[in-house]
C-alpha cells in the first residue's frame, strides 16, 4: 500500500496502514490475496479481516468480534434481519471479544453472554471498550488531549458503522456536541455534503468539527472549504483479561 490512496483501496485498510508496521494488502478474493501476501512477505501470520464466512481459507484461529450496543440478539438472518448466519454460526468461532462493553448496559452484556453460552459452552469469552486516545487536527496532524476542545461548540462528523457509538464516546468526553451529522459507512463526501456542513457551522455558531480516524481520511483533501477547525478523534479497543488472551494464543501456538 506504498503508493496507494484510500480512494483506490477504501478508508479502512487505508487507516490499518497508518497504524501498523507491517505490509496490509487489499484483495477481492481472499484466497488469492493470501497466496500473494505467501509469495511476496513469507510471513509466519495472516490476519484476515471480515474472514468469519472464507470457508475456501483454512484458518488456525476465528476470533469473533460481537458489539455490545448492536441488538443482534434478537435479529434475524439476511433478507429478514441484518444477520449474514444464524446465530448457532458462533460455536465456530474459537475466541469470541464482545466490544464497546462500556457503552452498553450490565443486562445486555450478561444477554449476549447467555446467548454465547446457548451455541457454545466453553468458548472463550472476553470483554472489551473503545475508549478515546487522543485528537488529531487536519491536516497539520498535530496531537492534543481528548478533552482539548472540552466547553467549545462541536459539530460530530462521522460515516462508520455504529455513529452512534462514536457519539456516545465525544459525550463521554464530556464535550458539548451541539450538532450532529451521521452518515452510511464508507461515506464519499461531496461539495454538496461541505456545503451542508458549513451552513450547520454558522447557524449554530460550531467553533469545531470532530470526526472519525476513518472519516478524517475522506475529508483531508476538504478541508480548506470548511469554516472551523477539523480534528478526528483517536480510539483505541481495551481488552479486559489481556493475559488470559495471551494465554489462549500461545495455546494454539500462535504466540
Amino acid at each position: 500500500m506504498t503508493n496507494s490512496n484510500n480512494t483506490k483501496v477504501g478508508d479502512e485498510p487505508w487507516l490499518i496502514s497508518k497504524r501498523v508496521t507491517i505490509p496490509v494488502v487489499v484483495s477481492h478474493d481472499k484466497k488469492e490475496g493470501c497466496s500473494y501476501i505467501i509469495e511476496t512477505y513469507e510471513p509466519d501470520i495472516i490476519i484476515i479481516d471480515d474472514g468469519f464466512q472464507s470457508f475456501s481459507i483454512g484458518r488456525e484461529l476465528d476470533i469473533l468480534l460481537l458489539d455490545a450496543t448492536d441488538n443482534f440478539v434478537d435479529s434475524f438472518v439476511l433478507p429478514a434481519g441484518r444477520l449474514r448466519e444464524p446465530l448457532s454460526a458462533i460455536k465456530r468461532a474459537d475466541i469470541v471479544i464482545i466490544t464497546r462493553c462500556n457503552q452498553a448496559g450490565k443486562n445486555q452484556i450478561q444477554r449476549i453472554l447467555r446467548r454465547i453460552r446457548r451455541y457454545s459452552r466453553h468458548t472463550p469469552i472476553f470483554l472489551s471498550s473503545h475508549n478515546p486516545l487522543f485528537l488529531i487536527k487536519i491536516p497539520e496532524n498535530r496531537t492534543f488531549s481528548p478533552f482539548y476542545l472540552k466547553g467549545k461548540r462541536i459539530l460530530s462528523l462521522s460515516s462508520i458503522g455504529n455513529n452512534q457509538s462514536f457519539l456516545l464516546t465525544l459525550k463521554s468526553i464530556g464535550l458539548n456536541i451541539v450538532q450532529k451529522l451521521s452518515y452510511l459507512d464508507h461515506h464519499a463526501y461531496s461539495t454538496r455534503d461541505i456545503n451542508r456542513i458549513n451552513r450547520l457551522v454558522a447557524l449554530h455558531n460550531i467553533d469545531a468539527i470532530i470526526t472519525t480516524e476513518k472519516d478524517m481520511y475522506s475529508l483531508r483533501f476538504s478541508v480548506g472549504e470548511l469554516q472551523v477547525p477539523l480534528y478526528s478523534l483517536a480510539i483505541e479497543l481495551s481488552l479486559e483479561e489481556l493475559k488470559r488472551f495471551e494465554m489462549v494464543l500461545e495455546g494454539k501456538g500462535l504466540l
